[in-house]
C-alpha cells in the first residue's frame, strides 16, 4: 500500500497532472467540506432544531454510540457548544449517512466522495491524469448542492469553476496531505473494528494514524539529523529519501516529509522506525505506538529540551549592551531560524530575560532593551546618518512612518514621540497623505492629539519641514525616459520566455478586478521580511476586495510608477518561501486562514536580462467566493508580540495600503460594506468568459438595468435613439429587430432615419406613438410632450415628404429644434433616471447627425445615463474614440457595447424590458352563456389607459404557458410578495387561499348582488362603500369581492364586467363606455367600477359623468353600474370612526375567524422549507391584529438591520406615510441622498487616512452608484413597497402600512432625540434639494409634502361638508411639548414649508392657522404672500376676509353676553365686518372672471353681514331691534334725532347698511345669487341631497328680519323669498304661510292697486305653480279667462318695472311668467286681448332674457355658457287661455308612478319613449315650423288675428341634422333662459312613427363630446339636462317604436337611418316621430 508523498521521489514530475492533483486537492479542501456541512446544517434546521438539540436527540445518541469513533471525534461531537465548522469531511460523512435520512442520491454522492478521497490518499505520486476524476467529483458535489438550494448550488458552481480555470494552482502542503491520509487511516481503523478478522491488521494502521494526529510532537524533536541517518543506515528511507528531506529548510517540514514517506512503507520498515524513534525518543514512541499517554507528558519533555536548546543560542549570539536595543522581531526570527522549528515569542522572552536579567522588554517600543546581537556592532554616528539618508519616505509602511515621525516630534518634547506615533496610526496616516495635509488639516487632527490641544507654530514648523522633505524626494524620482516594461500577466504562472529588464513600469488602474501593484526594492532581502510584507499586502486586499499583486525587486517611485532593479541572489527558494507565508497565514488570520489561503497564488520568480537579479511576485485574488462580507483582523507582526490589526486599501484610485486602528474598524466597514457586492456581481459575469456571447449578453443586460434590478422600466427611464438603417443587407437586419416590447415601452423614441418602416413594423396598424419631426419644435409654439410614448423623427420624415440632411445642414435648421426637445425630455425625467440607448446599425461618417446628438447627450444632457450599441466595433470605433478625449470618465469604455449579432441584441433588450402580461381578455356579454374575446390589438385600439379591466378567466392564459416548475415558483413568488405588503395582485386571487375572507365578505357581496339585480332600485348608478382604516385591508377586500364578480368560474353567465379605475380624466367615463359596449352593443349587462384612494373631487366628477352615461345609454328599467367606492378614514379621528359603526368598518383588528385564518396560515408557510415566514411583514401584522406592542418590536428589530442612507430616506417616508398614507413617493426624489451618505460627521468618525478619499465612493463599478435603490437592505425591502401611480414614471414607494409608518417614525424620533417638528424639518430640507429640479417627479414630491399642511380629514362621515380645523400634522405638532409651545413649533414648520414649496394654499392654512391663536396681523401678512403667488384665487380672497371676520368674532367674544359694547369696540367691529365683506367681495369678482364655481365668498359675504346686524343689539348706541329695523329700512327715520348719531359720526359707513344702498343691494344680490344658483343652473343630472337649501332658507329669514316689510317684522310671516323655488318649497312646507302671501299681494294688486315688484312676483309665481300642477286641476283649480287676463297684464307690468327699477340682478322669473304667458297660442289669440305682446317685443324680450341669464350667472364665454346650462321646468299644454301651462316635473313624478305600478322603479333615460306615452301627448301641445339648415334652430310662423304673421326663431334642445329644412312638429317647453323645442317629429309621417335621436348606442359620445355649437341664446341645447333629458352630440340615432298599447307595455328597436330611406318611406306616406325624453 502507498499513500500520498513527494512526487519528485517516484519519477519525473509531470507540471500538468500536477497541476490536476492540486486542483482536486483544493476541490475537496473547499467545496466537498461546504457543501456536507451546508446539507447537514439544512437537513437539521428544517427539523427546527440546532446542532446541538440535535445531537442530544436519544435516537441520534445511540447512533453514534453503535459507531467506533477516536476520542477526537467524540469530543467534537460531545462538545458543549458543537460547530458544523469543527467537523472534518470523515465525521460529516458519518453523521449524513448513519444519522441523517438522505435522499438517496445524496447518499450515493457522499459515498462516491468517500471513495475518491480515499483514492487520493493512495496517490503515490501526487498526480491526476486529466480532469475526469475532477468532473466526477465535482457532479456528485453538484448533486448535494442541488439539494441545498439553487443559491448555494450557484455559488459552488462558480467555485469550482474558479478551481478548475485557474492557471497558477497553489502547491498543497505536506501538512495538508497527512490530514487527507490520517481522516483515510482513521476511516479504515473504524471499519476494522467492525470486521474481527481485519482486527489483526489494526496495529500497523494505528501506527500510521498516529503519526499523523501526533505530527505536531514530532516536529519537536532535537537531533532531527541524527535519526534521519540512523532509519537511513537501518535501510528504513533511502539515501535519495534523505536528501529530499533534508533539503527542507525546517525541523517540521522535514518531519511531516518523513512522515509521508513511513506512511507510504512496509509493515516491517514502519516497525523498525518505531524502533529507532524508542532508541532516541522513547516517549514520542510511547506516543505513536499509542501506549496509553494523552501526550501531556511528552510536551513537558519537549519544552524541557527546547528551552534549554534556546538558552543556548541567546548565549552565544546575544550579548549584554548598556543602551542598545534589539527588536523583539529579529529576536524571535533569529532563534527559530538557528532551531528550525516554530517557538512562541513568550517562551523567547523568558529565556532572554533569564539569561540577561539587567534587559528589558520595552512593550511600546518592541524592542529589548540593554542587549544586541553578536553578528552587529554598536552603530556609530556615521552609520546612523547613511541609513537616515538612504530612506525612502514615500513607500515606507505606516508602522515604520509613525515611528519615523515619532522620532523627529521628540526632538521637540520627549512626549511628543508617543503621542505622534500614535495618532500618524489612528488616524491612518502614510507617507503620501501627509504630504498632502494643509495647514489647517494638520492642526485638526493632530492637534487632537495633544494635551489641551495647544498646536504652536514649532509643531507647524517641525511637521511642514518633514513634509517639504518627502516631496523633495519624490521629486528627485528618477525620470520617466527609461524604458518601458510590461509586468507579467495576473494570476498567470511566469514561464520561461518571461524576462523582465531594467525599466519603468507603469501598471494601469481601473475597478477592483483591475490588480494594485504594490512595490518593494528589498535590497536585502530575507525570507521572512518578504514573508511579512506579503501578509501586509494580503490582509489589506482581501479587505479592500482588490485583485493585486505585490513585487520585490521593484523600487516605488512614489506616482504610481516603479523602477525594475531585482532582488540579489538568495538563499531560499520560492517553495521555502511559499510554505513560509501559508504557515504565516494559518498563524495570523486564525480563524480565516483557509479563506486567506484560498486567495494565495504561489510566488513567482521572474529572471532580469542581464543581470543575475531576480524579481519575486505574488499574486492575490481575493474572491467573493473564499471572502464573507466582513474586515478582515490579522495578528502582526507574525514574528514578536503580535496585536491585531486591519491593513486595507483607501478609496483613491491609486489606492494606498493603509492600517486601520482596531477603535475606528466600524466607521470604515460601512464605506466598505458594499465592495463585496461589487465583487460578487463583476464575477459573475467573468465567470461565463469562456462563453463570449453569454458573457456579452450579460454585460449588456447589468448595464441596461443597472444591479438588484430586473427589468429596466423598475428603476429608468428608457429613451431609444435608433440611428439610420441604410445598409446593403436593410431587409435582413429589419428581420431581426425584433425589440417591439423596448421601443413600445419607452418613453421616447429619437430616429435618425427618415423611414417610417420601423415604427409601423411596432405599430402593426395600431397607433402607439405621438409622432413628432424636429421641425415641430422649431416653431414657437413648439408642442408639450403627453404622456404618450413619442417618436421623434430627427432627420426628415419620408410620409410628409421632408427629406434628410447632411450634418451641416441639418445643424443649422434641425439641430435647435431637436435640442429644444431634449431639454424638454431631460426636465421630464429626474436626473439619474433615464436610460438613454443608442442603437447604431452601421458606421455613421462624422458628416453623419448622428455624431452630433452622441456628442450633446454623452457630454451634457444625459451624462452617464447613456448606452451605445451596436453589432461590429468598427461601427462606433470612431464615435468611442472622439468621445474618449471629450469625457472624463473611468468608466467610459462600460456605455460602449459591441459583439452580439443583432438578433442576440434584440433578445437580451427584449428581456429586460416588462411584458405585457395581457395577450388576451375575455368579457362576459348579454348573450346567455357566450363571451367575447378582446385581443391585444383591440385592446391598444381602445386606449383604455385611464381603467384596468378584468378578464373573466383573468391570469390563466399566462398560467397556461408556464411550465410545472416555473407554477410554483411564480405562486410562492407572488404569495411572498403580497405578505410581505406589496398590494393585492389578481394572482393572489388566482391561487387558492393566499386572500383571507373577511368577515363581512359575505354580506358585502349579498349586498352588491342585491344592487345588481334588484328591480325596485331607482337610482341608475348604485353605489356601494367600503369604509376601512388605512391599511386595514379596504383595497384587498374590494377586489376580492370584484374577483367574485368578474370571473366565469365556468359559467360565464353568471359573471359581470368589472373594472378598476387608475386615473379619473375627462375621457375616463368614455373609455369605460368603450369597455362597457365592447362586441355587445345591444343590451349590455350592468357592470362594476372599483374606485380606490381618488381624491374627493374626482370621485364627485366620475359618479356625475357616469349617471350622465347611464342617462344617455341605459336601457330603460335597468340598472347601468354598481360603483364599488372604498373610503379610507383616517385612524386618529375617533368621531369618524364611530360614526361608521353601521358601515362595516374594518379596524386594525380582525375577528376570531379571521385571526384563526391567519394562524393555519401561518402553520402552513411554517413548514415550508424554502419561505421564512418572519420576513412577511404585512402578513405578521395582520396575523397579529395590528398590535402596537408586536409592531414596534418588529420596528425595533428591522430598525437595526437598515444603511445609513435607508435610515435618512424613512425619516421622510415615515412622516408622509403617517399622515398621507395614500400617497406613495417617486422613488427617484431620494436619489441625492447618495450625497448624504458622506456627510461630515460621518467623515469625521473615519480615519484621516479613509476620510481623504471618501469622495472616491462613487467610483464603485455598479452602474448609476446615485440611485439609491438599486440595492436594498434586506430590512429595508421589507419595510418599504412599490406601488405603481400612473404620475410616477418607476412607480412611487411607501411603508408598507400607516401603523407600521406611525411605529418607525416614533422609533426614529426616540433613537435620534428628536421632536416630530425635527422630522418634519428633516423632510422639508429633502423638498429643498428637489425644488430646483424642474422634473415632474420633483414638483410631485413638493406636491406630497405640501398636502401634508393641507389635507385635512372629514369630521364625520355623515357630514362631508364638515372637516377638522387643520391636518392631523398640523395637529400633532400643534399637541407636540418642544422647547417651545406648541404654536410656535407649528408656525415655524408651516413657514418653512410655505417658504420651500412656494404653494400658495400651504400659505392660506398658515393664515388660518394664525387665525387660530389669534394672531391676526401674521394672518394678513401671510395671505398677502399667498395672493402675490396667485392674485386671481377667490379661494385665497375668501380666507382674507375670514381674517376680519374672525377677528370681528373675537372682539365680540372678549366680552360677555350681557355686557354692553361702547361706541369705539362698536365702531371697531363695524369696520372689520366692512373689511371681511370687501375682501369677500373682491373673491366674487374673481370667481366671476375665472369661471369659479367658488361660491363661498358670496355666502360669507351674507352671512358677514347678517351677523353683524344681529350683534348690534350689543351696542350701547342701539337701544332694541325695532329701532335698528327701522333705521334700516325706514327711509324716513331721522338719524339725527336717534341713538345712531352718535355711531354715524364716529362710523360713517353704517349709512350704507340701509335698505336701497349700493352696499345693500349688492347684499341681496348675492343673497339670490346663492339661491338661483341653486335652481336655475344644471350642475349634473342628478345631485346627492344636501342640507345647501335648508342652510339657504335660513339665511333667507335671517335677511327678511331686518329687510322684510315693516309689517312682517315682528311676526316672521314669510320667510321665504320670492323667486319661483322659494315660492315652490313655501306651497310644500308653508302652505298656509304662502297663502297668506299671495292673499295680500292680491290684496296690494286688485283693492290697493299697488303694483310692486315683490307682490307681482309672489302671485305670478304662485298663479303658475298652481295653474301647472295636474293634481291641483284634479281638484279643479282652473284659470277663467279674466284671471287670464289679469296674468298677462301682470307679467308685462313686472317685466316693464323691473327696467325700470331694477338696474343690478334682475328677475329671470319675469321673463319666463312673460313668455308662458305672452306666447301665441292660436286660442290665446282669439281671446284679442289687447295685453297681449307683439311678435316684435316678444322678440327682444327673449334676447333681453339671455342677456339676464348672462349677466346673473357671470357668463362671458362658451365655455362658461357651457358649464352653466339653464334648467328646465315647464312646456306650453293643451287646454284654455291660462290652463295651457304644463309642470314637467308632475308629468315626470306621474309617469314614474304609473312605472312602478309595472314593476319598473329605475330613473328616466333617453331610451324610454316618455314623449310617446298617451296621458303626455294627450297633455301637450304641438307646434309647427321649419328647421334650418344646421339643425339647431325651428322657425315657427304664428298668424295674428288681424292677418300680420310673425316668425320666431326658436332653439332646439340638440340639434336635428336629419330635419334640415323640413316641416317638423315639436313641444315647446321654457328654461332660465329661453324658449326651446323638445320632441321634434317631421311633419306628416305619423304611421311609422319615426324617432330621430342623437346618438347611436354602440357609437355614443359621453362626457366631454360636445358638438359645434354657437354662443347664441340656444346655447344651452347641447348638453342634457336632468330635468328635460336632452342629449348632446350630432351622431343621429334612430328609435323604432311600437304604438302605445292600453297595457302600457312597450318595447323598443333601434336602427340607424340614412336620408335615402328616410325619402323612401316618406314617398310610402310612413309617418315618423321623433323621441325624446323629459328628464
Amino acid at each position: 500500500m502507498a499513500l500520498s508523498s513527494v512526487p519528485v521521489l517516484y519519477g519525473k514530475s509531470n507540471i500538468e497532472d500536477a497541476g490536476h492533483y492540486h486542483r482536486l486537492l483544493d476541490l475537496f479542501f473547499s467545496c466537498t467540506a461546504e457543501a456536507l456541512r451546508k446539507y447537514l446544517e439544512k437537513d437539521i434546521s428544517s427539523q427546527g432544531m440546532t446542532l446541538k438539540d440535535f445531537l442530544q436527540k436519544e435516537d441520534v445518541k445511540k447512533k453514534i454510540k453503535g459507531k467506533s469513533l477516536f476520542p477526537e471525534q467524540k469530543t467534537l461531537l460531545h462538545s458543549p457548544k458543537p460547530s458544523y465548522e469543527s467537523f472534518d469531511i470523515t465525521l460529516l460523512s458519518m453523521l449524513i449517512l448513519e444519522v441523517c435520512n438522505p435522499l438517496e442520491s445524496v447518499s450515493q454522492s457522499v459515498r462516491k466522495l468517500k471513495k475518491l478521497r480515499n483514492d487520493l490518499a493512495h496517490n503515490v505520486k501526487g498526480e491526476v491524469h486529466g480532469d475526469q476524476t475532477f468532473n466526477e467529483a465535482s457532479q456528485e458535489i453538484l448533486i448535494i448542492a442541488k439539494e441545498i438550494g439553487k443559491d448555494f448550488k450557484d455559488k459552488i458552481l462558480s467555485q469550482m469553476r474558479d478551481i478548475r480555470n485557474r492557471e497558477m494552482v497553489r502547491t498543497r502542503r505536506n501538512m495538508e496531505q497527512i490530514v487527507i491520509n490520517g481522516e483515510y487511516f482513521m476511516v479504515k481503523l473504524v471499519e476494522s473494528s467492525e470486521h474481527e478478522h481485519e482486527i489483526k491488521d489494526a496495529t500497523e494502521t494505528k501506527i500510521k494514524l498516529n503519526l499523523s494526529r501526533w505530527i505536531r510532537q514530532l516536529s519537536r524533536m532535537d537531533k532531527l539529523n541524527i535519526f534521519l541517518q540512523n532509519l537511513k543506515e537501518t535501510c528504513v528511507i533511502s539515501e535519495m529519501q534523505k536528501l529530499s528531506i533534508e533539503t527542507e529548510y525546517q525541523n517540521y517540514s522535514q518531519m511531516q516529509r518523513l512522515v509521508l514517506f513511513v506512511q507510504n512503507e512496509t509493515k516491517a520498515n514502519l516497525f523498525k522506525f518505531c524502533k529507532e524513534l524508542r532508541s532516541m525518543h522513547p516517549l514520542l514512541a510511547d506516543l505513536i505506538e499509542g501506549s496509553n499517554t494523552d501526550g501531556t507528558d511528552i510536551d513537558a519533555y519537549l519544552d524541557s529540551n527546547e528551552i534549554s536548546e534556546i538558552e543556548q543560542i541567546l548565549r552565544s549570539s546575544v550579548k549584554s549592551c548598556t543602551g542598545a536595543t534589539v527588536t523583539c522581531e529579529d529576536i524571535h526570527v533569529m532563534v527559530e531560524d538557528k532551531m528550525k522549528t516554530n517557538i512562541c515569542f513568550e517562551k523567547v522572552k523568558t529565556c532572554l530575560l533569564n539569561v540577561f536579567p539587567q534587559a528589558t522588554c520595552n512593550t511600546t517600543e518592541k524592542c529589548f532593551v540593554g542587549v544586541q546581537e553578536t553578528s552587529k556592532s554598536a552603530c556609530s554616528s556615521k552609520q546612523s546618518d547613511k541609513s537616515l539618508a538612504s530612506k525612502v519616505f514615500s513607500s515606507m509602511p505606516i508602522e515604520e512612518f509613525a515611528k519615523e515621525i515619532g522620532k523627529r516630534m521628540e526632538i521637540l518634547k520627549p512626549e511628543f514621540k508617543d503621542l505622534f506615533r500614535d495618532a500618524i496610526s489612528s488616524e491612518s496616516i502614510i507617507p503620501k497623505t501627509f504630504v498632502t495635509m494643509s495647514p489647517e488639516n494638520l492642526e485638526r487632527v493632530f492637534g487632537c492629539y495633544l494635551p489641551g490641544n495647544k498646536f504652536g507654530f514649532g509643531i507647524k514648523h517641525e511637521l511642514m519641514s518633514f513634509q517639504k522633505e518627502i516631496q523633495d524626494q519624490l521629486a528627485a524620482s528618477p525620470s520617466d525616459m527609461s524604458e518601458k516594461v510590461s509586468l507579467r500577466k495576473f494570476d498567470s504562472p511566469a514561464s520561461g520566455d518571461v524576462k523582465y529588464c531594467k525599466g519603468t513600469v507603469r501598471p494601469a488602474h481601473g475597478n477592483i478586478l483591475v490588480p494594485i501593484h504594490e512595490f518593494r526594492s528589498m535590497m536585502n532581502a530575507s525570507k521572512h521580511s518578504i514573508a511579512r510584507e506579503v501578509l501586509r499586502f494580503m490582509a489589506a486586499c482581501m479587505n479592500s476586495r482588490k485583485n493585486g499583486t505585490i513585487h520585490f525587486g521593484i523600487k516605488d517611485n512614489g506616482d504610481g510608477c516603479g523602477t525594475i532593479e531585482g532582488v540579489p541572489s538568495i538563499s531560499f527558494n520560492t517553495k521555502d518561501l511559499d510554505v513560509l507565508i501559508a504557515r504565516y497565514i494559518t498563524d495570523t488570520f486564525c480563524p480565516y486562514s483557509q479563506n486567506a489561503l484560498q486567495c494565495l497564488r504561489p510566488t513567482q520568480a521572474i529572471s532580469m536580462m542581464e543581470s543575475e537579479n531576480i524579481v519575486l511576485e505574488v499574486d492575490v485574488i481575493p474572491s467573493s467566493f473564499h471572502c464573507p462580507n466582513e474586515i478582515f483582523p490579522i495578528c502582526f507582526p507574525p514574528k514578536g508580540p503580535a496585536c491585531t490589526v486591519y491593513f486595507i486599501y483607501d478609496l483613491k484610485p491609486r489606492c494606498n495600503l493603509v492600517t486601520i486602528d482596531g477603535s475606528k474598524i466600524k466607521s470604515v466597514q460601512g464605506q466598505y460594506a458594499e465592495r463585496y457586492e461589487a465583487r460578487r456581481i463583476l464575477e459573475k459575469g467573468i465567470l461565463v468568459e469562456n462563453n463570449k456571447e453569454e458573457m456579452l449578453e450579460r454585460t449588456l443586460a447589468v448595464a441596461l438595468t443597472g444591479t438588484g434590478t430586473k427589468y429596466v422600466t423598475d428603476e429608468y427611464v428608457p429613451i431609444i435613439v435608433t440611428g439610420k438603417i441604410g445598409r446593403h443587407d436593410e431587409s435582413d437586419l429589419r428581420k431581426h429587430l425584433k425589440m417591439d416590447l423596448a421601443f413600445t415601452s419607452s418613453r421616447f423614441i429619437i430616429d435618425l432615419d427618415s423611414s417610417s418602416k420601423l415604427r409601423t413594423e411596432i405599430e402593426k396598424d395600431t397607433l402607439i406613438f405621438n409622432v413628432k419631426t424636429a421641425e415641430d419644435f422649431m416653431q414657437t409654439d413648439r408642442p408639450e410632450l403627453t404622456n404618450e410614448p413619442t417618436w421623434l423623427y430627427c432627420n426628415g420624415y419620408d410620409e410628409n415628404n421632408v427629406g434628410a440632411m447632411n450634418v451641416k445642414e441639418w445643424t443649422g435648421r434641425r439641430l435647435p429644434g431637436i435640442k429644444r426637445a431634449l431639454n424638454m425630455i431631460r426636465d421630464n425625467i429626474p436626473e439619474g433616471r433615464a436610460l438613454v440607448l443608442f442603437m447604431v446599425y452601421q458606421q455613421p461618417t462624422k458628416v453623419d447627425p448622428l455624431f452630433e446628438l452622441v456628442r450633446d447627450m454623452m457630454m451634457s444632457s444625459f451624462r452617464g445615463e447613456c448606452v451605445v450599441v451596436s453589432s461590429k466595433e468598427n461601427n462606433i470605433k470612431d464615435i468611442k474614440n472622439e468621445m474618449s478625449h471629450l469625457v472624463d470618465d473611468p468608466y467610459f469604455e462600460d456605455q460602449f457595447h459591441t459583439g452580439l449579432p443583432w438578433e442576440s441584441i434584440s433578445s437580451v433588450i427584449n428581456s429586460v424590458f416588462r411584458p405585457n402580461p395581457n395577450v388576451v381578455c375575455k368579457l362576459p356579454c348579454s348573450s346567455g352563456g357566450h363571451f367575447v374575446e378582446m385581443t391585444t390589438k383591440e385592446r391598444s385600439t381602445m386606449k383604455l389607459t385611464d381603467i384596468e379591466i378584468l378578464s373573466g378567466e383573468e391570469c390563466q392564459i399566462e398560467y397556461d404557458k408556464m411550465s410545472k416548475a416555473e407554477r410554483n415558483g411564480h405562486e410562492q413568488e407572488v404569495q411572498k410578495q403580497y405578505y410581505k405588503g406589496s398590494g393585492v395582485s389578481w394572482w393572489n386571487f388566482f391561487y387558492d387561499n393566499q386572500v383571507g375572507k373577511r368577515k363581512d365578505f359575505d354580506s358585502h357581496k349579498e349586498d352588491m348582488y342585491d344592487k345588481l339585480m334588484s328591480k325596485k332600485g331607482e337610482d341608475l348608478v348604485e353605489i356601494h362603500e367600503i369604509e376601512h382604516h388605512p391599511g386595514a385591508g379596504g383595497s384587498t377586500l374590494g377586489r376580492h369581492l370584484l374577483w367574485r364578480f368578474s370571473q366565469f368560474n365556468g359559467v360565464p353567465k353568471n359573471a359581470f364586467r368589472c373594472c378598476v379605475v387608475k386615473n379619473i380624466t375627462e375621457k375616463t367615463v368614455e373609455q369605460i363606455d368603450r369597455f362597457r359596449v365592447f362586441k355587445d352593443p345591444k343590451d349590455p349587462k350592468p357592470f362594476i367600477v372599483l374606485i380606490d384612494n381618488k381624491g374627493e373631487d374626482g370621485v364627485v366628477l366620475l359618479r356625475s359623468k357616469l349617471r350622465e352615461a347611464a342617462y344617455k345609454t341605459s336601457t330603460p328599467g335597468k340598472l347601468f353600474c354598481l360603483i364599488i367606492l372604498i373610503n379610507r378614514v383616517p385612524i386618529s379621528n375617533e368621531k369618524t370612526s364611530s360614526s361608521s359603526k353601521r358601515k362595516r368598518l374594518l379596524r386594525h383588528n380582525l375577528s376570531g375567524k379571521e385571526l384563526q385564518w391567519f394562524e393555519k396560515k401561518y402553520k402552513e408557510l411554517d413548514d415550508k422549507q424554502n419561505i421564512d415566514v418572519e420576513t412577511l411583514i404585512a402578513f405578521n401584522v395582520m396575523r397579529n391584529s395590528f398590535d402596537k406592542k408586536y409592531i414596534d418590536e418588529l420596528t425595533t428589530e428591522m430598525m437595526k438591520g437598515v444603511t445609513r442612507t435607508e435610515f435618512e430616506v424613512l425619516k421622510c417616508l415615515s412622516v408622509i406615510s403617517s399622515y398621507e398614507s395614500d400617497h406613495p413617493v417617486p422613488q427617484s426624489v431620494f436619489d441625492s441622498f447618495m450625497e448624504d451618505t458622506t456627510d461630515i460627521a460621518g467623515v469625521f468618525d473615519l480615519p484621516f487616512g479613509i476620510a481623504h478619499s471618501v469622495n472616491e465612493l462613487r467610483n464603485m463599478p455598479e452602474r448609476r452608484k446615485d440611485i439609491w435603490n438599486t440595492k436594498m437592505s434586506d430590512a429595508m425591502s421589507l419595510l418599504v413597497t412599490q406601488r405603481h401611480d400612473a404620475d410616477f414614471y418607476n412607480g412611487g414607494i411607501c411603508i408598507i402600512s400607516q401603523p407600521l409608518a406611525k411605529s418607525i417614525l416614533y422609533y426614529i424620533m426616540k433613537k435620534t432625540g428628536s421632536f416630530l417638528g425635527d422630522i418634519v424639518e428633516h423632510v422639508l430640507h429633502a423638498v429643498s434639494k428637489k425644488k430646483s429640479k424642474g422634473n415632474p417627479m420633483s414638483k410631485q414630491f413638493l406636491k406630497i409634502v405640501g398636502s401634508l399642511f393641507k389635507t385635512r380629514q372629514f369630521e364625520d362621515s355623515n357630514k362631508p361638508e364638515t372637516k377638522l380645523k387643520f391636518s392631523d400634522l398640523v395637529l400633532d405638532l400643534e399637541k407636540e411639548k418642544a422647547s417651545m409651545s406648541g404654536s410656535e413649533s407649528v408656525l415655524k414648520t408651516m413657514q418653512r414649508c410655505f417658504e420651500i414649496t412656494e404653494d400658495a394654499m400651504v400659505g392660506q392654512q398658515l393664515a388660518r392657522y394664525n387665525i387660530h391663536i389669534n394672531d391676526y396681523e401674521n394672518a394678513v401678512h401671510e395671505i398677502k404672500r399667498s395672493l402675490e403667488l396667485k392674485p386671481d384665487n377667490s379661494y385665497l380672497l375668501d380666507t382674507y376676509g375670514q381674517i376680519f371676520k374672525a377677528k370681528m368674532e373675537h372682539v365680540l367674544d372678549s366680552h360677555s353676553s350681557c355686557e354692553k359694547l361702547d361706541q369705539e369696540k362698536a365702531v371697531d367691529v363695524i369696520n372689520l365686518a366692512f373689511s371681511a365683506i370687501e375682501k369677500f367681495k373682491e373673491g366674487q369678482e374673481k370667481a366671476k372672471q375665472l369661471d369659479d364655481t367658488n361660491m363661498s365668498c358670496f355666502h360669507m359675504e351674507v352671512k358677514t353681514a347678517l351677523f353683524l346686524l344681529e350683534k348690534f343689539q350689543k351696542f350701547d348706541n342701539v337701544p332694541n331691534r325695532n329701532e335698528l329695523c327701522r333705521f334700516l329700512t325706514d327711509i324716513s327715520f331721522s338719524i339725527n334725532d336717534s341713538t345712531f348719531f352718535g355711531l354715524k359720526q364716529a362710523c360713517p359707513r353704517i349709512e350704507e347698511l340701509r335698505k336701497g344702498s349700493e352696499w345693500q343691494q349688492h347684499l341681496e344680490s348675492s343673497l339670490r345669487c346663492l339661491e338661483e344658483t341653486n335652481y336655475q343652473i344644471k350642475r349634473h343630472l342628478y345631485t346627492v341631497h344636501t342640507e345647501h337649501e335648508t342652510l339657504l332658507l335660513k339665511l333667507r329669514e335671517r335677511f327678511e328680519r331686518f329687510y322684510g316689510a315693516i309689517d312682517e317684522r315682528s311676526k316672521y310671516q314669510f320667510k321665504f323669498g320670492i323667486g319661483l323655488k322659494p315660492l315652490m318649497t313655501a306651497a310644500e312646507k308653508s302652505p298656509d304661510l304662502l297663502q297668506y302671501r299671495v292673499d295680500e299681494a292680491r290684496k296690494n294688486l286688485h283693492e290697493l292697486n299697488h303694483s310692486d315688484v315683490r307682490d307681482l312676483l309672489v302671485y305670478l309665481g304662485y298663479s303658475i305653480i298652481t295653474l301647472s300642477d295636474g293634481s291641483s286641476k284634479a281638484k279643479g283649480q282652473q284659470c277663467s279667462l279674466e284671471e287670464y287676463g289679469r296674468l298677462i297684464r301682470y307679467s308685462t307690468k313686472l317685466v316693464d318695472k323691473q327696467r325700470k327699477e331694477m338696474a343690478g340682478r334682475k328677475y329671470l322669473e319675469s321673463f319666463l311668467y312673460f313668455a308662458m304667458l305672452h306666447w301665441p297660442l292660436q286660442t290665446r289669440l282669439a281671446l284679442n286681448e289687447d295685453a297681449f305682446s307683439h311678435g316684435g317685443t316678444y322678440k327682444d324680450l327673449i334676447k333681453e332674457w339671455e342677456e339676464s341669464y348672462n349677466h346673473n350667472h357671470f357668463i362671458k364665454s362658451l365655455q362658461q355658457s357651457k358649464s352653466k346650462k339653464p334648467k328646465n321646468y315647464f312646456a306650453l299644454g293643451k287646454g284654455s287661455p291660462g290652463n295651457d301651462i304644463v309642470d314637467l316635473e308632475s308629468i315626470t313624478r306621474e309617469w314614474m308612478d304609473r312605472n312602478k305600478e309595472e314593476g319598473r322603479y329605475r330613473r328616466p333615460v333617453f331610451g324610454d319613449n316618455f314623449w310617446r306615452e298617451g296621458f303626455v301627448e294627450a297633455r301637450l301641445e304641438r307646434l309647427e315650423g321649419v328647421v334650418d339648415g344646421n339643425g339647431s334652430t325651428i322657425s315657427h310662423t304664428v298668424k295674428y288675428p288681424n292677418n300680420r304673421e310673425h316668425s320666431f326663431t326658436i332653439c332646439t334642445y340638440y340639434p336635428c341634422n336629419s330635419y334640415s329644412n323640413r316641416s317638423v312638429t315639436f313641444v315647446l317647453g321654457f328654461t332660465w333662459k329661453g324658449p326651446t323645442a323638445f320632441d321634434v317629429r317631421e311633419k306628416g309621417i305619423e304611421t311609422q312613427k319615426r324617432v330621430v335621436a342623437i346618438i347611436d348606442k354602440s357609437h355614443a359620445p359621453l362626457v366631454g363630446t360636445v358638438a359645434t355649437e354657437t354662443l347664441q341664446y340656444h346655447e344651452h341645447t347641447s348638453t342634457p339636462c336632468a330635468e328635460t333629458g336632452e342629449q348632446p352630440g350630432q351622431v343621429e340615432r334612430s328609435l323604432e317604436t311600437q304604438k302605445v298599447e292600453p297595457s302600457g307595455k312597450r318595447t323598443t328597436e333601434r336602427t340607424t337611418e340614412n336620408a335615402s330611406s328616410r325619402r323612401q318611406r316618406k314617398n310610402k306616406n310612413k309617418k315618423s316621430s321623433q323621441n325624446t325624453s323629459a328628464k
